[in-house]
């Protein structure tokens, strides 16, 4: 699976005391990733299918494995 955000920026803030990089355009990163109406609760939510911005990324035929995966 591939997950498509618009290009965005970062901007610092402070969460708990500690500063961290989130996206300046932080509506905008947030409804491709949750839609339009994120603000609503979700019951059934599954990472792989519910996002609005998610995209099949293809599968590697088994045939070209020994090539594509390699373990050390």
């Amino acid at each position: 699976m591939v997950y498509l955000f618009p290009r965005f920026t970062l901007c610092w803030t402070e969460f708990v005391d500690m500063k961290v990089h989130v996206p300046c355009e932080t509506i905008e990163y947030i409804e491709a990733n949750y839609g339009k109406t994120w603000q609503i609760p979700v019951k059934m939510w599954d990472w792989k299918r519910s996002p609005p911005n998610v995209q099949p990324n293809g599968v590697w035929p088994i045939s070209e494995w020994d090539e594509v995966i390699q373990l050390y």
